[in-house]
């Protein structure tokens, strides 16, 4: 198969913009990871989330592009993605993944406030009778108790007077 100047060159800049990607991908777990204050198991999730994706990319790329064929040039047009993403616009684009996720957190916030308002209403409507009804419940079944352990004391009495009588 002949491969001419103008194919490399479209798989060259689609592996460019798939570094561009990665690049866009890390940035966005960098940000989720430093405002979740991730550690332990939730980064080592996150970091194999993110090379699943990075993997996805890389190889959806090539596929597409090349046929699954690799060549050299395609890692350096990655790197080359990456390197001109970190050096030009991440600091813009986490500055804009940090306004968007307190917006998003503001958001669900403010839905769970929606959702739970008539939840606690009602929690406070219901909760007072039914104090009310434990605490006579309560109470009506410690004086059940007293009576039953009462008797219970007086029928050992009994039963102890009868082995001594006989």
């Amino acid at each position: 198969m002949e491969v001419n100047v103008s194919t490399e060159l479209y798989i060259f800049l689609s592996t460019v913009g798939a570094g561009l990607a990665i690049g866009l991908v890390y940035d966005l777990f960098r940000v989720v990871r430093a405002r979740a204050k991730a550690t332990g198991l939730f980064a080592d999730l996150q970091d194999i989330i993110f090379w699943l994706i990075t993997t996805g990319i890389v190889f959806t790329v090539i596929f597409v592009t090349n046929n699954g064929r690799i060549r050299w040039f395609e890692f350096m047009g990655v790197i080359l993605g990456l390197v001109l993403y970190f050096f030009t616009i991440s600091w813009i684009i986490c500055r804009v993944l940090n306004w968007f996720l307190s917006i998003l957190v503001k958001f669900f916030l403010i839905c769970f406030k929606i959702i739970l308002t008539p939840v606690v209403f009602l929690y406070k409507i219901i909760s007072k009778p039914i104090r009310c009804i434990h605490r006579l419940i309560r109470k009506a079944l410690r004086k059940c108790w007293r009576r039953v352990s009462a008797s219970c004391v007086s029928m050992r009495k009994q039963i102890r007077i009868k082995r001594t009588k006989t």
